[in-house]
């Protein structure tokens, strides 16, 4: 069975909530901030701003290649303050531009 981690993860996915905070995450899932970190810990190796860091850089990558929408878009679509931010959150995960990406990738 998925773990309570998991199925938060999907719900967030699912409904695209990639800018939740801590406190959101903790009220969305019914647990304790305690119980998140150990079960994030366990499952990722990350605490669970971590995780959710992970979760935006990969839905990012999904919109680059398969829409059409401007960086900023995207940028404000994943709960980024502005698309200089998001660029360099993709640059320190991915090491090129979200833009090069983009052309590189599709």
């Amino acid at each position: 069975p998925l773990s309570d981690w998991w199925r938060l993860e999907a719900r967030l996915r699912k409904e695209k909530n990639f800018h939740a905070t801590i406190n959101d995450i903790v009220r969305i899932s019914g647990r304790s901030y305690a119980t998140l970190q150990r079960q994030s810990l366990k499952e990722f190796g990350m605490a669970p701003m971590q995780r959710m860091r992970v979760m935006r850089m990969d839905e990012s990558k999904g919109l680059l290649r398969f829409s059409d929408l401007s960086l900023t878009s995207i940028a404000k679509e994943l709960g980024y303050l502005d698309l200089a931010t998001f660029s360099r959150e993709f640059f320190r995960v991915h090491k090129t531009s979200p833009s090069h990406w983009r052309k590189s990738n599709r």
